[in-house]
């Protein structure tokens, strides 16, 4: 049984989410889909807004910017490297 998800797991769950719907998401949806608290997901998503990586339209939905695909990719490439020496 996996422990709890690291840091890098939450972003890429975060990101992944508001990808699958098309480059924007509502919060809930992503709160759902990446399985956090509200507050864990409200703290994610400032961090995420201040590096660039998300916006947010006038109506609150979740913008996944270019710099967060590039960041989402670059973030897959270290997990499956991770995963391939089991670490």
């Amino acid at each position: 049984m996996k422990n709890r998800r690291d840091r890098i797991d939450i972003i890429i769950s975060i990101l992944e989410s508001i990808e699958e719907d098309g480059q924007k998401s509502k919060p809930t949806h992503v709160l759902y889909r990446a399985n956090l608290s509200h507050k864990l997901l409200k703290k994610y998503l400032q961090e995420l807004e201040e590096k660039g990586f998300i916006s947010f339209n006038e109506d609150k939905t979740i913008l996944l910017l270019e710099k967060g695909k590039m960041f989402l990719s670059e973030l897959r490439k270290m997990k499956r490297f991770m995963d391939m020496f089991n670490l």
